[in-house]
């Protein structure tokens, strides 16, 4: 099972759902809705839904999803997989360029990769936290 949330300061109130994961490789796709709403403001519900996603992945070498999103992507987000011998690539799709930072599980800065002119594009970012 992998985690995604949104670390932003607006994680409750802007809505990224439904959120696509789809896989490359095998026929998947989910569709992910956020949390539902526990906060009250005296009679009625308060409106806000955490940006947090669970879905199931089947993971293993070379195993590829994209993760889409309805709205604007956030620009922290967690990501959480509890897992010993697995892994898989997620690619997510934004809306414009950026350039990111990936941090593992240590808040180590997991090196930025490099571009494989084979393929025209950057490298799968590889390293010993188990990717």
């Amino acid at each position: 099972m992998l985690v995604f949330e949104s670390m932003d300061a607006d994680n409750f109130t802007r809505i990224v759902s439904p959120v696509y994961v789809e896989g490359c490789n095998i026929t998947t796709r989910n569709v992910l809705n956020t949390y539902m709403d526990h906060h009250w403001d005296g009679f009625y519900t308060s409106l806000l839904r955490l940006s947090r996603f669970p879905t199931l992945f089947q993971g293993g070498k070379n195993m590829y999803y994209n993760i889409t999103t309805t709205g604007t992507v956030p620009n922290n987000m967690r990501f959480s997989m509890r897992t010993s011998t697995s892994s898989m690539i997620i690619r997510i799709k934004y809306s414009k360029a950026n350039a990111f930072q990936v941090y593992d599980y240590t808040n180590k800065l997991i090196a930025p990769n490099a571009w494989d002119g084979k393929i025209s594009a950057p490298s799968t970012i590889r390293g010993d936290y188990g990717g």
